[in-house]
């Protein structure tokens, strides 16, 4: 028996590197590769996965965590919850543990290649190069997410003060203009540096109608928006609002309709519409 054993073992160590460097196919049909596997314990459905994320279209680098604030926050699904479309990501989380990498392939449908720029159009599969940072368990999410709550709870009451406040001129005073009506009101001025145009960012947002419904929060998804700043893939306003701040800013931004969805709305933003954003800038 102990000879057995010794050959099991010895069969795997010659088996190991050639299984790091294979393909294989995921539960939900993505091809993948493991680059390194440390043994660490992969996460659990329900948990959540903090992941170094480099995304490429060919060569092309589309986005990386490592510029736009540090790992991503992935929340599994529970073991029970049941998804339409379930994305590469959450299929790769639960192949790696601390310590662990691996490339796993997104095919581009129609939907995704509109989104792509127009030098990678051609391309047929996203890349997304992945490395495992942290797992936090169940237990700990319910605790941040009661303190979450609490947070946004008082947050949301004191925007849609500012809101009506900004909406009403009544703080015109203290605000930075833009073009077209455009206003800026800083909470606190950030210590880093100027933001430059182009320059990859990460933004916490709640994004409110000027009767104080919100329509879309960053801090519900725990997520920050990371986009490259003032080249146009956000509204006008948005962007320009933004280019007035500094990194660690907290600030509220007054779009008029004309610089945010125009006459026609978009979603859950009606027509002829002015938004107000309260934004932290990472």
């Amino acid at each position: 028996m102990k000879h057995c054993n010794y050959f099991v073992l010895l069969l795997f160590s010659f088996l190991m590197p050639a299984l790091l460097g294979a393909q294989a196919i995921s539960e939900h049909g993505y091809r993948y590769k493991i680059h390194r596997k440390s043994g660490n314990t992969p996460p659990k459905r329900g948990e959540t996965a903090k992941i170094l994320v480099d995304v490429f279209a060919g060569d092309s680098l589309l986005q990386s965590s490592r510029k736009t604030g540090g790992p991503y926050r992935y929340e599994l699904p529970a073991p029970n919850v049941r998804m339409e479309h379930y994305p590469p990501m959450f299929d790769a989380a639960l192949l790696m543990g601390v310590g662990d990498s691996l490339t796993i392939w997104q095919p581009v449908d129609t939907f995704m290649r509109r989104f792509l720029p127009q030098a990678v159009q051609h391309i047929k599969e996203i890349r997304f190069e992945l490395s495992m940072r942290e797992v936090i368990s169940a237990e700990i999410i319910e605790k941040e997410n009661q303190e979450l709550a609490n947070y946004l709870q008082n947050l949301q009451a004191k925007i849609q003060s500012v809101t009506r406040e900004l909406t009403l001129g009544n703080l015109d005073s203290q605000c930075k203009k833009g073009e077209g009506g455009l206003k800026v009101l800083i909470e606190r001025e950030g210590t880093g540096n100027a933001l430059r145009r182009g320059e990859p960012l990460s933004v916490h947002y709640i994004a409110m109608l000027t009767d104080g419904t919100s329509f879309d929060n960053s801090f519900e998804r725990k997520e920050p928006l990371a986009f490259p700043v003032g080249v146009g893939q956000m509204i006008a306003g948005f962007d320009e609002g933004l280019m007035m701040l500094r990194h660690g800013s907290r600030a509220y931004i007054y779009i008029p309709y004309p610089l945010a969805y125009g006459e026609t709305g978009q979603g859950p933003v009606p027509p002829m519409a002015d938004l107000v954003f309260y934004v932290e800038v990472l």
